[in-house]
């Protein structure tokens, strides 16, 4: 049987709605069965600080083994070692997850899916220049997804993140760089666990929306105000591309958690 079983009862049908009684049975159960415990919790800060201080925006992935991982590769092995195992946690099967996921949503434009989609297997192709320029031209389109998706369904925002736009941030009051911001500060007032996404809001502002990179990282990162206009040449790695596919997963984190105001 699928996802609505059917049984019979005194020549009576009956359907239940499986995905409806699972969801039903989790709302009803205490929250703190889902919180992390006090080692993973302190696990999951430093995975987040090793993430950041390797310059990679994985910020938002819950797997706590996987945090393990990047511990004991990082505290007892190399940088290497855990880029290694960042590409190996991100492999093919995460790439056509996050795929069914884009296709799923309630939020995204279904016209924007096959872009991302195309994106996706250049990248499993190895084809990292136009992986990286495709997400780039994509990423405020899901901004914009995520903006109109908040009109239509009047879902109220925190007027406080204004204040914090302007007052902490320094972000003109209609340029892309605030929007991207403003839409992950909404995130962060419904799932920040461990100031995640200030990391996050910090790797947007001052990497893929910053106006000119530092020599240093023009091999290792992306700006998209460089690519589009020409100026930033090395953006053909295969770590650049996957950063981009792990920003495209935390938008779509977000587009998530909004729409369970609906």
């Amino acid at each position: 049987m699928g996802m609505a079983d059917i049984i019979l009862k005194d020549t009576k049908i009956i359907e239940f709605d499986i995905d409806k009684i699972v969801d039903a049975v989790l709302a009803a159960m205490p929250e703190s069965d889902f919180e992390l415990s006090k080692e993973e919790r302190k696990n999951y800060n430093r995975f987040i600080r090793i993430m950041s201080e390797i310059e990679w925006p994985a910020y938002m992935d819950g797997d706590i083994d996987f945090h393990e991982t990047i511990i004991n590769l990082y505290e007892n092995g190399t940088i290497e070692d855990v880029i290694v195992a960042v590409h190996e946690h991100y492999n093919s099967d995460y790439i056509d997850d996050l795929h069914k996921r884009l296709e799923e949503s309630d939020v995204i434009n279904k016209n924007r899916v096959p872009i991302i989609k195309e994106a996706l297997e250049l990248y499993k192709l190895g084809y990292y220049y136009g992986t990286v320029t495709t997400l780039l031209s994509q990423i405020i389109g899901l901004v914009k997804d995520i903006e109109v998706f908040c009109d239509k369904n009047r879902i109220q925002l925190n007027p406080e993140n204004e204040k914090i736009l302007f007052n902490r941030y320094k972000v003109s009051k209609n340029s892309e760089k605030k929007r991207i911001i403003a839409t992950l500060l909404e995130g962060k007032d419904r799932n920040d666990e461990e100031r995640e996404y200030l990391y996050l809001i910090g790797y947007f502002r001052s990497i893929i929306f910053s106006d000119k990179l530092d020599e240093s990282r023009l091999d290792t990162d992306v700006s998209r105000n460089m690519v589009f206009h020409g100026e930033q040449l090395t953006f053909g790695s295969k770590d650049q591309a996957l950063k981009l596919i792990i920003c495209i997963d935390s938008l779509w984190w977000v587009s998530e958690l909004l729409s369970l105001d609906v």
